[in-house]
């Protein structure tokens, strides 16, 4: 049995694709209740397509992080090369 590997773009068009035929344009501003996504630590707001795909995830606080932004793992950070 032999699994296909999907690309990005056909994962954004998918996802893009299962909010419309919801009746949800997904770059309206249905964000407003948890606030635009930004970046817990730096407090930047993401930009382009990841604004929307993580608008769409639907969280009540848009607030994220990378891994490597993590306070917690300071001391692995020139382990992993973050």
């Amino acid at each position: 049995m032999s699994e296909t590997k999907k690309n990005v773009f056909d994962i954004v068009n998918e996802r893009i694709i299962a909010e419309l035929e919801k009746g949800v344009v997904p770059w309206k501003a249905r964000w407003t209740e948890a606030g635009i996504p930004a970046n817990l630590i730096s407090g930047r707001q993401y930009r382009n397509i990841n604004w929307m795909l993580l608008a769409m995830e639907g969280y009540e606080r848009n607030l994220f992080f990378k891994f490597c932004d993590n306070p917690l793992i300071d001391y692995v950070k020139d382990i992993l090369f973050c």
